[in-house]
């Protein structure tokens, strides 16, 4: 798919990609779709970001979000679906997250499916502004995530402020985790801090089965990597779903968090409707 993106009046072709992120602990489920922007033979974020002029850039920010809502409900998705918003787009009045919002209602998405990844590589010039009108969000179901956490700007002072539901370890913390004590003791502080305020942590990054035991036996069971998946170019791609051991199957099994998700975002009581792997009406 393509679109022409009259929001910004720009002539960016682009469409979106589609990654999954996945629930280990839930019997091997899909929790989420994150939306990425692709161009539209399949080039990188950032050779289209570069074609947008400052100007245009929040206007284009909401316009990838629309784009990506639209695919997602063409698809038939059923699960979340995570779309990434700028800490300017948010507070910005015409093109922010109410702007995605209308779009949301016009499709029929559930606002309940409808989770914003925060993603800001410059340090926050107004945290407690963002945080009450990340508060005010949650007035419509929908939930918000900090992307990219323990790297660059997105830290301990963010999760403090802003209270998201949901945060995402940076690929730099999960990388190698099972060799690494330091990294060990990060996360496992890190979801500590989360659990105290209902806040649910996912591991991006995860390219080993390696990994994956040891996120488990650290309560972490979203998950989300090549492992599983590779972004699937206005698509949704199958999960590989790796062969695990039975010491690793049992850690995900026994893991606290587990029930934690299953409750908090996996509402439905229907094993055969939590385990739909393509995340898909049939």
């Amino acid at each position: 798919m393509r679109h022409k993106d009259a929001p910004t009046q720009t002539d960016i072709d682009f469409t979106m990609a589609f990654q999954p992120i996945v629930d280990t602990g839930a019997g091997g489920s899909i929790f989420a779709y994150e939306a990425l922007v692709r161009g539209p033979q399949g080039q990188g974020a950032d050779t289209i970001f570069a074609q947008v002029s400052p100007s245009s850039a929040i206007a284009f920010d909401a316009a990838c979000r629309s784009r990506g809502l639209a695919m997602a409900a063409a698809f038939g998705m059923k699960c979340h679906v995570n779309l990434n918003v700028s800490a300017a787009a948010i507070l910005d009045r015409r093109h922010g997250i109410h702007a995605t919002l209308k779009t949301a209602r016009q499709l029929g998405w559930p606002l309940g499916n409808l989770i914003f990844e925060l993603t800001e590589h410059d340090p926050l010039l107004d945290p407690e502004k963002l945080g009450r009108w990340m508060s005010a969000t949650g007035n419509h179901d929908v939930k918000i995530a900090i992307d990219d956490f323990g790297a660059g700007y997105a830290g301990l002072c963010n999760l403090l402020f802003l209270r998201p539901e949901i945060i995402k370890l940076d690929a730099t913390l999960v990388r190698n985790v099972d060799r690494d004590r330091s990294r060990q003791a990060l996360i496992s502080g890190v979801r500590d801090a989360c659990r105290s305020f209902g806040c649910t942590v996912i591991a991006e990054g995860v390219e080993t089965v390696a990994e994956i035991s040891m996120l488990s036996q650290l309560g972490v069971t979203l998950m989300q990597g090549f492992l599983f998946a590779k972004p699937g170019l206005a698509s949704l791609p199958a999960v590989a779903w790796p062969t695990l051991s039975s010491h690793v199957s049992q850690g995900l099994q026994s893991s606290d968090l587990s029930e934690h998700n299953r409750q908090s975002y996996l509402p439905e009581t229907d094993p055969e409707a939590r385990l739909s792997r393509a995340c898909l009406s049939t």
